[in-house]
């Protein structure tokens, strides 16, 4: 949050769930989510930083960019989940968003609070 913390106007978080979670209220990943950004909130307003939460429904890369690009976001930033087959590899989430999403976004490795690079033979970097 340092990277982005007391410049941005609003900070938003969202988790977001399968549709089958969404429909029955005492789904176990909608009371994840929902524990897991309230953590996160609580967080970032004891340090003084705005913030608000979503839990947004559908396949997670086409629901997160559609979302962003929606509400005119600057930037995403997401945790690569690090189930690819090398380090090297983003994840499925994290490919889909930076092939079709035109807001910018940023993907950190699990456990570090580190931007993860891109590799050289990735779209991007064509």
């Amino acid at each position: 949050m340092s990277l982005f913390g007391r410049q941005s106007e609003m900070i938003v978080l969202a988790r977001v769930v399968y549709y089958e979670a969404s429909e029955f209220p005492h789904h176990r990943a909608l009371g994840e989510a929902t524990e897991e950004l309230a953590n996160s909130a609580a967080l970032l307003r004891r340090q003084g930083i705005p913030c608000y939460t979503e839990i947004l429904t559908g396949p997670p890369a086409a629901t997160l960019g559609h979302f962003a690009e929606s509400y005119d976001v600057d930037a995403i930033v997401i945790g690569r989940q690090g189930r690819g087959l090398t380090k090297r590899l983003l994840g499925s989430v994290a490919t889909e968003l930076t092939e079709h999403c035109a807001v910018p976004i940023m993907i950190l490795a699990p456990g570090r609070g580190e931007p993860t690079p891109v590799p050289r033979d990735h779209p991007l970097q064509k």
